[in-house]
């Protein structure tokens, strides 16, 4: 039973996004939590997004064809994009202290019986680098694939 080129592409796509995501607790030797709301959901979607808009669109329109201006401006709206979404959704999400000091006195006394999220330091920042990374990761594995037809 022989496996088609593109099935075996994309379990060879699946696998490596699951060992991406396994990796940093792996490393750091953390447990593995799985994506628990709709920001862990929205940073892996916009990364998995960039790499494949990268991967199969700019590098072999843009990229291959030597026109680097327009790739590079594709990549870094792409990046400027996520940090934009990360950072306004850390911002909706972790509220500054000014804002619950507004709300209902209800409201005041529930938030003091749940504990208090801090908001993530540089997560536009941490999202934009590992997105890069991604997809430079992409670029090599691309190019190397061109290079070798």
């Amino acid at each position: 039973m022989k496996i088609s080129k593109t099935v075996r592409s994309i379990f060879i796509h699946i696998a490596g996004w699951i060992f991406l995501y396994l990796l940093p607790p792996l490393i750091l030797q953390t447990e593995v939590k799985l994506p628990q709301n709709f920001g862990d959901f929205m940073y892996w979607g916009i990364i998995i997004a960039c790499f494949y808009i990268n991967y199969l669109w700019l590098i072999p329109k843009f990229l291959s064809k030597r026109k680097f201006a327009i790739y590079f401006l594709f990549i870094t709206m792409m990046l400027v994009f996520n940090y934009g979404a990360n950072e306004v959704y850390a911002r909706k999400v972790y509220r500054p202290e000014s804002v619950r000091r507004a709300a209902s006195l209800e409201q005041r006394f529930r938030d003091n019986d749940q504990p208090r999220r801090r908001r993530p330091r540089f997560r536009g920042y941490n999202a934009v680098l590992f997105c890069f990374a991604v997809m430079g990761l992409g670029t090599s594995i691309r190019v190397t694939e061109n290079w070798y037809e």
